[in-house]
């Protein structure tokens, strides 16, 4: 048993094939024979971390699998190569062993790269040509090998499924749970590293030699598509978990039909045509390195598209577009530039999109030919800084202009040649509580802990809990489906300034200047625009309410409406809060009283207004002269908000005014630092304020919206309740109540001194959950149909009103 323990730092070579991401590879000819292994390469160490001595694996040129050279263990050799404690993704350690007649060998595979904490297998080769292997469980399979020969090994672990594999010169040997450790018993999931020991079965002499290493990344298939699955002549997404189109209207116009016109593999494809908008999603990947492939097959006389988006919801960013031509021709167009490529009509052609998001760099492929590589954050009809983020592919019936767009796809792979390295957050606790008295206030301490591989980058929103409408109005869909916002939009020629809008007393929302202009769509079409007020401007005037908004309208258009969204993810809007239609006054501000005012909670709020302009050449969206503000000049003029200034000529803010009236609430919660950065494995202390200063007796409830760049939980939200008592003692002293126990799983027992004359429980977001207007002294409240969470036990009794937290579980 070794009980040395090593801690190594790694240097892996990192090259790329089209398959696999490989690691390390040595066929260690490059090394002096007869001198130390771990001595001369940086990849390797040994188990006590003493290169260069007995435990060190001598360079031998007696055999070589290929080249000179090779590795010889015997005697007390005791080689480690560590693997970089992967804990997600698929992996292949390969080597070539040549055990001499009358002697053993041995290996074995490290859930740790410090060795000595957990064996994961162990791997024996005896003196008399067969060998086993304790993995999952002692003994847990026997092999057969060629003694005096080259032979080869090879581990496949796929940690993303726990699952580990043996091949021995070509046969499959076992298979096993990789996180148990050799012995059987639960162990770590997670690949540390390999050890070649000088090890053998009791009563044997271990020698051998090993050559041509690789340690390298397999591709992990996410998602793959022959369309043999479906029926043909129906639609592919209606059909598939997976696809969607633009709009979210599986089965429709925009959906993809199934057709045995062409294939690939072996009888259907799907067929793009018409107004058809198929959208794959990504998951909005930050890290790691992918291909998404496919055949596409466009008949004489048509041509093709397809897109990428920088976000898996399609619309806001297009990271490049891809055109086939009629001609046998084709155009890549990223950062705003063409790339050519050429093509065969009427055949099968392979697409090839390599994304390295680790890099930040792409490479396309058509037929095997790069066409470009580019740095992948770029816009596609921008010079603009995008964003480092894979989120979808957008298969659209588009073609260059004045050609008609037809073509088939099929068999779409999209692979993971690289695991993520993404930050992960973890926060503790997940709800928060405090009783004070008016005037008191309390510190507590909220961990944001990143347990991923990557910077946590997160700042915090709070938001408090108060009544504010939303309506289930839906917008009403564009008209047409815009492409590219830069190409599409329209400034009014030799605009015109307007008058300045009228003062107000009213805490006043703005990015505008006075007007300077117009905006129209070159088209037409149903679009909108907004100013966006974010959680850091508006959170002090939590508890006032939206109640009017200005905006200056420049010219006239079939119908506009005003529109307040609240707070939606990926800088897109959330719910639509209220609306209503209004009739401008043209090139002149209009005040629009809002019916059904909004009430500021903290949320962002977005406030502008949209418009059904069906005269193409028309300037209706009034802007200032700008420069724009980053929130100031949201457009949406297709199923996406981004910004008007992605076209630097278009560098305006809207002009959009809101105005809140009433009284703020108190700010009862607060929280610092409201930002920051964790590094991977590290934690950060916030500290919550709760304030009581301002409040009147009663509860309040508030939510911790803490945003970051964990791509799976973008916000983790944190519960926060404050409950306020006047002059009664939270825990019941003065009036004798005793509440138990807490915290509650299936009953609560609420016991006073005095009459009750009432019991109430309400959750955390103020609904009554429970009520008894006739309790005994001594009451039993069953607990095991509520949900887990905060909830207040009002207790009124002859002595007085109190309030008392519980938390049940």
């Amino acid at each position: 048993m070794k009980k040395v323990l090593l801690l190594s730092a790694t240097f892996f070579m990192f090259l790329f094939t089209a398959n696999a991401q490989v690691i390390y590879e040595d066929d260690f000819d490059s090394y002096t024979v007869g001198g130390y292994l771990a001595e001369q390469s940086a990849e390797w160490t040994t188990w006590s971390g003493a290169p260069g001595g007995d435990e060190d694996g001598i360079i031998s040129d007696d055999q070589a699998m290929s080249g000179s050279n090779s590795v010889l263990v015997e005697d007390i050799t005791d080689l480690v190569l560590p693997l970089g404690n992967k804990t997600s993704g698929r992996y292949e350690v390969s080597f070539y062993y040549y055990v001499p007649s009358g002697f053993g060998g041995y290996y074995n595979i490290q859930h740790y790269e410090q060795p000595g904490i957990e064996w994961a297998m162990e791997c024996y080769f005896d003196d008399d040509g067969t060998g086993y292997i304790h993995a999952g469980g002692e003994n847990a399979a026997t092999f057969a090998y060629t003694m005096d020969a080259w032979v080869e090994v090879v581990n496949i672990i796929d940690l993303n499924n726990d699952n580990a594999e043996l091949y021995i010169e070509g046969n499959f040997i076992h298979s096993w749970q990789f996180s148990l450790t050799s012995d059987g018993e639960p162990g770590e999931l997670q690949l540390g590293g390999m050890n070649h020991y000088a090890g053998a079965t009791s009563g044997m002499t271990a020698k051998y030699y090993f050559d041509d290493y690789n340690y390298e990344q397999l591709p992990v298939v996410l998602f793959f598509d022959d369309m043999e699955s479906y029926n043909a002549g129906e639609y592919l997404a209606e059909q598939s978990d997976w696809w969607t189109t633009w709009s979210g209207a599986t089965g429709g116009d925009e959906d993809a039909l199934i057709s045995d016109a062409q294939a690939y593999s072996p009888t259907n494809s799907a067929l793009v045509e018409g107004v058809t908008d198929l959208v794959g999603p990504f998951g909005n990947k930050t890290s790691g390195v992918y291909e998404v492939n496919f055949y596409i097959y466009v008949p004489s006389g048509f041509g093709g598209y397809y897109n990428i988006q920088h976000f898996e919801q399609p619309g806001i960013e297009w990271a490049y577009e891809v055109y086939f031509f009629e001609l046998d021709e084709g155009i890549l167009t990223v950062g705003g530039e063409d790339y050519s490529f050429f093509y065969n009509h009427d055949e099968w052609v392979y697409v090839e999109n390599d994304i390295d998001l680790d890099a930040d760099w792409a490479e396309v492929y058509i037929d095997g030919t790069l066409v470009h590589e580019f740095q992948f954050s770029q816009q596609a009809n921008s010079n603009e800084p995008g964003t480092l983020q894979l989120g979808g592919i957008d298969i659209f019936a588009g073609a260059q202009s004045g050609e008609t767009p037809m073509f088939y796809f099929d068999d779409f792979e999209w692979t993971e040649l690289s695991a993520p390295s993404d930050p992960l957050i973890a926060v503790d606790p997940t709800s928060m509580s405090a009783a004070l008295e008016e005037g008191q206030t309390e510190d507590q301490m909220l961990t944001v802990e990143n347990v991923g591989f990557a910077d946590l980058e997160f700042d915090v929103d709070i938001i408090y809990d108060l009544d504010s409408k939303k309506t289930s109005a839906p917008a009403p869909a564009p008209t047409t489906k815009i492409k590219s916002i830069v190409l599409d939009i329209q400034q009014m020629p030799n605009p015109k300034p307007g008058p300045a809008a009228p003062a107000r007393d009213d805490v006043t929302l703005t990015y505008a200047g006075d007007p300077a202009g117009g905006i129209g769509l070159t088209d037409g079409g149903i679009w909108e625009v907004a100013a966006r007020f974010p959680n850091d401007m508006i959170v002090q005037y939590a508890g006032m309410e939206l109640t009017s908004m200005d905006v200056h309208i420049n010219e006239d258009a079939d119908n506009f409406q005003a529109r307040i969204y609240g707070e939606g993810m990926n800088n897109q809007a959330g719910d639509l809060l209220t609306s209503q239609n209004f009739t401008p006054i043209l090139g002149d501000w209009v005040n629009i009283e809002l019916d059904d005012p909004v009430v500021v909670t903290g949320e962002d709020l977005w406030v502008g207004y949209m418009i059904n302009q069906t005269q193409p050449g028309t300037f209706p969206a009034g802007n200032d002269e700008g420069p724009a503000d980053p929130n100031g000049d949201w457009i949406k003029s297709g199923v996406a908000w981004t910004h008007l200034s992605s076209n630097p000529d278009l560098n305006y803010n809207w002009t959009i005014k809101g105005y809140l009236t009433g009284t703020a609430m108190p700010n009862w919660l607060s929280v610092a630092p409201e930002a920051g950065t964790v590094a991977p494995g590290e934690s950060e202390e916030l500290t919550v304020t709760f304030d009581g200063t301002g409040l009147d007796n009663g509860s309040y409830f508030a939510t911790m919206e803490i945003n970051s760049n964990d791509p799976n939980a973008p916000i983790t939200e944190v519960e926060a309740m404050l409950d306020i008592v006047t002059g009664v003692n939270e825990y019941g002293e003065n009036n004798g109540i005793l509440i138990y126990p807490n915290p509650v799983q299936d009953h609560i027992n609420i016991q006073a001194n005095h009459e009750v004359t009432n019991i109430r429980i309400v959750n955390y977001v103020g609904q009554l959950v429970y009520e008894n207007n006739n309790p005994n002294e001594l009451t039993k409240v069953i607990t095991s149909d509520f949900t887990n969470g905060m909830y207040i036990i009002q207790v009124e009794t002859t002595a007085g009103t109190s309030n008392h937290q519980i938390v049940v579980r």
